[in-house]
């Protein structure tokens, strides 16, 4: 039976005739409108022969889409109703695959197995930034990622510094990724409509800045937004780097960096978190191997 992805009672007389309910706890919003389809799958910039993956497809808003890229696409659905609808949709396509279970326990071996050239989801609210720092934390190296998400974090992904939507996780993305807006998305072109507005983002890999050990990159970032009232200089004191790291040296590697400890973190940009990380490394204090 073939869906009609750009109706909501089409989708909803589906889902009946399937049995299926649509579950809160998955965050299931599916996007039914070919103009933001287009361009969502349009920014993912897919060329021939790469492959892509695509997190949660429901019940195929965008695969509909993918399938017909001349690309080999594997998608992930949690969610075990969904399973044998999109094989019926998509199983006849010998470039289409299917990965059932939770992205997040996943998608290592799958990564391990064959990496993807590009990332393409309509993320859950609930746990779309988890998706997202899961990722980018691990040191993936595919060419791009396009995520729909609330827009809030969108606005965090791409927020710069000094801004009230810049963040410890801005900094986490950033590093490695160049982050820029797509575009919103309106909630009456999802069903079930959501509460929220929606937008898309663009991740380009760029490895030009990472010159220094991820985990000490994310544990700074970690300590400098401890507390975001507090100075750079207090979040350092109780921060978990110490434990690790002599505090003077802490304090010596943001002096060098140019950054006044009386600041705070959402001040500071990518590449002064890494000239201090740079410095910490130069002394050979930060342990080998991590």
């Amino acid at each position: 039976m073939a869906i009609n992805y750009e109706s909501a009672s089409a989708v909803a007389e589906v889902l009946k005739i399937h049995g299926l309910h649509l579950s809160k706890k998955f965050g299931q919003n599916f996007l039914l409108h070919p103009y933001y389809q287009h361009a969502i799958i349009g920014f993912l910039d897919a060329k021939e022969g790469e492959t892509v993956w695509e997190i949660g497809p429901g019940i195929g808003a965008l695969t509909h889409k993918l399938v017909t890229l001349p690309v080999k696409l594997k998608v992930f659905e949690i969610d075990r109703g969904f399973i044998p609808l999109l094989y019926d949709e998509f199983g006849h396509n010998p470039h289409f695959s299917l990965q059932e279970g939770d992205f997040l326990k996943t998608w290592k071996d799958a990564w391990a197995e064959s990496p993807p050239d590009r990332i393409i989801g309509n993320l859950p609210y609930s746990v779309g930034s988890v998706i997202i720092a899961d990722l980018v934390k691990s040191d993936i190296d595919c060419k791009r990622m396009v995520f729909t998400l609330q827009k809030e974090v969108v606005e965090r992904i791409t927020a710069k510094p000094a801004t009230k939507e810049y963040s410890g996780f801005s900094l986490i993305c950033q590093y490695k990724w160049n982050c820029r807006k797509g575009g919103s998305v309106p909630r009456h072109v999802f069903f079930p409509v959501p509460d929220v507005t929606s937008a898309y983002v663009g991740m380009d890999h760029d490895d030009g800045g990472g010159i220094v050990p991820r985990a000490l990159y994310d544990d700074f970032v970690n300590d400098l937004f401890r507390s975001r009232r507090k100075t750079i200089r207090n979040n350092l004191k109780q921060g978990m780097l110490q434990t690790r790291v002599n505090t003077d040296l802490l304090f010596e590697a943001c002096q060098k960096a140019g950054i006044a400890l009386d600041s705070r973190g959402e001040q500071l940009s990518v590449s002064e978190v890494i000239s201090v990380c740079t410095y910490i490394m130069e002394t050979g204090t930060w342990p080998k191997g991590l």
